[in-house]
C-alpha cells in the first residue's frame, strides 16, 4: 500500500486559458512507470477561469480494466493552496480487498473499496509514484502554467500524526503531518513540523491508525507565541 500527501498551488502565467488543459496529479503502481498495471491515477480538467469542472480518477487492475470515478467534491482550483491525499492498497491476488481513496482539503473524492486490482496469479508490487506532474501535457500550448508543491509526504501506511487548526477533524481545513520517529502501542514520538502554525497558537492533535481511523475530536495543544494565519502564503509570481 502507499499513502501520498502534498500541498499544491498552481496558476496560469500566460495565455487566455482556452484549449483543453489538464493536470495529471498522481499516478502510481507496478513497473514500468506510467504504463504498468495495476495502477492508480488522477487527472483534473480546469476551465479557462481556473475552476476544475471535470476529473478522471481510477484504479486499473492487472488486466488493464479500469474502475473510475468523476466525482467533484474537493476542488484543486487555481490561485490557492490545496492539500491532496491518496491511498492505494493492492488487493490479495484474486480477492476484492483492494482500496483507492483520494481527498482534497480533507474532502473525499474517491472511496473505492473492495477493489480487485490484482487478479488471480498476479504478484505485482507498487514500484513508483509520480505526484503531481505533467502540468500542461500536449494541450493548450499557447498557455503557460506554474505549479508549486510543498510538504510532500509518502508512506506505506495511513498511520500518521497530524496537527490541525480546529477542534474537530471535519472543521480542521489546515492540517500538517508530523513525521514519526517512534511508534508503539503505548507511545508515539514525532518531529514537530509547524509549517504555517507558530508558537503561541492553539492547535489540535489527530492520530490516524493503519486502517484510516482517526479521533474526530482533536486533542488541544498550545505551541506558544503570536498567532499567525493558518494557510500557506501564495507563491510570488508575475502573471503576464
Amino acid at each position: 500500500s502507499v499513502y501520498v500527501s502534498a500541498w499544491m498551488y498552481w496558476t496560469r502565467t500566460a495565455g487566455d486559458g482556452n484549449g483543453a488543459f489538464i493536470f495529471k496529479l498522481v499516478r502510481g503502481g507496478a513497473n514500468p512507470p506510467y504504463s504498468g498495471v495495476p495502477r492508480f491515477y488522477e487527472t483534473i480538467f480546469p476551465e479557462p477561469n481556473g475552476i476544475v469542472t471535470a476529473a478522471d480518477r481510477g484504479s486499473v487492475n492487472s488486466a488493464g480494466s479500469t474502475t473510475w470515478t468523476q466525482d467533484l467534491r474537493g476542488l484543486q482550483n487555481r490561485d490557492g493552496w490545496h492539500r491532496i491525499e491518496y491511498y492505494y492498497q493492492l488487493s490479495t491476488p484474486g480477492v476484492s480487498d483492494g482500496i483507492f481513496q483520494s481527498w482534497v482539503d480533507g474532502i473525499r473524492n474517491v472511496n473505492l473499496l473492495n477493489d480487485r486490482n490484482r487478479l488471480s496469479g498476479n504478484s505485482s508490487l507498487i514500484n513508483y509514484v509520480m505526484s503531481p506532474f505533467d502540468g500542461n501535457d500536449s494541450y493548450g500550448l499557447s498557455n503557460s502554467y506554474r505549479i508549486w508543491v510543498d510538504n510532500f509526504y509518502i508512506d506505506t501506511t495511513r498511520a500518521r500524526v497530524e496537527i490541525g487548526n480546529a477542534s474537530t477533524l471535519v472543521a480542521s481545513n489546515t492540517r500538517y503531518i508530523q513525521p514519526t520517529t517512534q511508534w508503539s502501542d503505548g507511545s508515539i514520538s514525532v518531529k514537530l513540523e509547524l509549517n504555517t502554525f507558530t508558537e503561541g497558537q492553539r492547535v489540535y492533535l489527530y492520530v490516524f491508525d493503519s486502517t484510516g481511523n482517526v479521533n474526530s475530536q482533536g486533542y488541544p495543544l498550545t505551541i506558544g507565541g503570536t498567532d499567525q494565519p493558518s494557510q500557506p502564503l501564495p507563491p510570488t509570481v508575475t502573471v503576464q
